[in-house]
């Protein structure tokens, strides 16, 4: 008999045993049971009317207190055997939920609506293997509903210009230059450049692409 077998029948056992007496164990079937556990709780035969079972011969009662300032719940697991659990849990506070977005591509879509529009910045998430709460690939409707719920104003291409914050491509257009050289002059740390994770894209002030050392580099590369 596999344990899956030997659990059922013990716990068929139990039941009859408890609605004429008080159950009686052998000590080493119980640990004998208790080392099978695992074993039954993960097999897939295993339905959720067993596992109810289980739990309900396992545990006698459990004591709950919430705990609102420091949203957690701690409790306490009294056992048949007379053993007794303590666990805490945190408890989510008003407004939250189990799915949350990755930190980074909030980070990321923050940074990036300096430069780029709710599309193009979902192309950068997907390139870079980011995915929302809900394991979604990024769309500019998924971006435009993070950027509401974490209150991150819109791209604005008026305040982007006058703020002059350029990608790399438009910092290579402005100065007549490739891409490769652009790279260059960021990691010669020529050009201060942000870059909120690795691989995502560079963020440049456009009054940084006129000073001494920048003009003269690209003097350089045009000769």
């Amino acid at each position: 008999m596999d344990a899956l077998g030997a659990a059922t029948q013990a716990l068929a056992t139990f039941d009859a045993m408890r609605a004429t007496s008080a159950p009686v164990w052998d000590a080493s079937a119980l640990r004998a049971l208790a080392h099978d556990l695992p074993s039954v709780w993960h097999d897939a035969r295993a339905d959720a009317r067993l596992k109810k079972r289980i739990v309900r011969t396992l545990i006698e009662e459990i004591l709950v207190d919430v705990d609102e300032t420091a949203a957690r719940v701690d409790g306490i697991v009294r056992w048949a055997g007379g053993q007794h659990s303590a666990l805490s849990v945190p408890k989510r506070r008003t407004g939250q939920h189990r799915y949350r977005t990755d930190a980074n591509a909030i980070q990321l879509i923050r940074e990036l609506t300096e430069i780029l529009p709710d599309g193009p910045i979902a192309s950068v998430l997907n390139r870079l293997g980011l995915r929302t709460a809900k394991g979604h690939g990024w769309t500019s409707h998924r971006v435009c509903s993070v950027r509401h719920h974490e209150g991150i104003p819109a791209h604005d291409a008026l305040r982007a210009a006058q703020e002059g914050w350029l990608t790399m491509d438009g910092a290579a257009t402005q100065l007549g230059v490739s891409d490769t050289v652009i790279r260059t002059l960021i990691e010669r740390k020529i050009i201060p450049a942000r870059q909120v994770i690795p691989y995502a894209p560079w963020m440049i002030r456009a009054a940084d692409l006129a000073s001494d050392r920048v003009v003269h580099y690209v003097d350089q590369v045009r000769r």
